[in-house]
């Protein structure tokens, strides 16, 4: 509700706490009738009192939590997701010979599913958009099956200098990936999820 309202704020589409918290409401008892009896077709509702109590410690909680929102965010409503940035970086490591355009294919797609998932974490806020696009690229690397991973050139010790990021910032954004991930439970049917699955299996073995 605090997302929703802080969201509307945002894109000047004005809309009254009261509104959101009626609609929470309502959707809330149709969720717990569904629970309870999911045969009935219709129960009668009653509308929320907005002079009870339940009503303002429902406006209390959601106040507190878009300030908290607010100061997260820094006041900064402008976030960048990875995607693009990422997607530069492996075209910047294809430009400078150290992957061909097939495998640049490659880890473009799985970078790209990664920034998807990446977006149900908070990370975009724990680290810049450059610093995240190279963490999501070395993913994207030591997620592919091994026969097929690329290595590092032999200039350079390992993927981490040529990307240029830190061990502890890599190591700390790989391991909340892998747990957002791991929390997904992927349905054996989807061969999407599969592709998760084995890449998350990888990705642990390569941690």
């Amino acid at each position: 509700c605090a997302c929703l309202l802080l969201s509307c704020k945002v894109e000047e589409y004005p809309c009254r706490v009261t509104n959101i918290i009626k609609a929470q409401h309502f959707l809330r008892f149709q969720l717990e009738i569904a629970k309870k009896s999911p045969n009935i077709i219709h129960e009668e509702y009653t509308p929320l009192d907005t002079t009870s109590e339940e009503y303002h410690k429902t406006k209390a909680s959601i106040m507190s939590c878009e300030k908290s929102i607010m100061h997260t965010l820094a006041y900064d409503f402008s976030v960048t997701p990875p995607h693009a940035a990422a997607f530069n970086a492996v075209q910047d490591i294809t430009k400078r010979g150290f992957i061909d355009m097939k495998m640049c294919g490659k880890l473009c797609q799985q970078a790209v599913n990664l920034s998807n998932d990446s977006v149900r974490t908070n990370l975009c806020l724990q680290y810049p958009q450059e610093v995240a696009a190279k963490c999501l690229v070395y993913m994207s690397i030591y997620s592919l099956d091994p026969e097929i991973r690329p290595h590092p050139p032999v200039s350079f010790g390992s993927w981490t200098e040529v990307l240029e990021i830190s061990e502890s910032s890599l190591n700390d954004f790989c391991q909340q990936m892998v747990m957002i991930l791991s929390l997904l439970r992927p349905s054996d049917a989807d061969q999407a999820n599969q592709n998760r699955k084995l890449a998350i299996k990888n990705l642990l073995k390569a941690l």
